[in-house]
Order: C-alpha cells, then structure tokens, then sequence
C-alpha cells in the first residue's frame, strides 16, 4: 500500500467514524432511554468482561466519552 493510498483508506475509515458519531448523537437526543442505557453501561464499565482487555488509560477514556455522550 502507498502512502497516498494508505491517507485515503484512513481518511475513508475517518469519515465512518463520523457518521456513526453523528448518528449516535441523534440517537441518544431522541432517546432518553438509550442515553440511560449508555450512562448506565459507562458507569459499570470495570465490571464488563471485555473490558479486561483494556489498558486502564483506554477503559478511562472510553468511559469519558461514553458519559459525555450520555449527558
């Protein structure tokens, strides 16, 4: 893969992640219930199995911006 080929892939992976942001917001302002699932979810996070695998610096920031998300 060239380096040009290589920024296009990661500006196409950049702009996925966007969207699935963009709708997730939404999701959550039109859905009280969900956006308490997800604080919920955030605020257990140590007791979440698949979060063994996290260093404890990724499990902080993932609960962070899942709380914001959830504010």
């Amino acid at each position: 893969m060239t380096e040009t080929e290589l920024r296009e892939h990661l500006d196409f992976i950049d702009g996925v992640q966007k969207a699935q942001m963009l709708v997730l917001r939404q999701l959550l302002r039109e859905n009280a219930e969900l956006k308490a699932k997800v604080r919920q979810y955030a605020e257990q996070l140590d007791e979440n199995p698949l979060s063994s695998s996290l260093s404890a610096m990724q499990l902080e920031a993932m609960r962070t911006h899942m709380l914001g998300l959830s504010d």
